[in-house]
């Protein structure tokens, strides 16, 4: 396994850290673990994403945030 798959999983690295060491050591990897790593970091960082708009937009539309607005008044 390489470092950024160990540091990522950590959580030592942000998705552009991991990205650019990611890109710095495709040499010394080679094409195939390069491949399932770039997968799996945009993969994830996708789902991260995701997770964040889904929690912003469940907290938008609680019920108290309703009368803080004055929807429908």
């Amino acid at each position: 396994m390489c470092l950024v798959c160990v540091e990522y999983g950590k959580g030592k690295l942000k998705f552009n850290e991991a990205f650019k060491n990611l890109g710095e050591i495709k040499e010394l990897i080679g094409d195939e673990h390069y491949d399932e790593v770039y997968s799996s970091l945009v993969e994830k960082e996708a789902e991260e994403g995701l997770q964040t708009y889904y929690d912003d937009f469940d907290s938008r539309l609680e019920e108290s945030s309703w009368e803080l607005n004055g929807f429908g008044d």
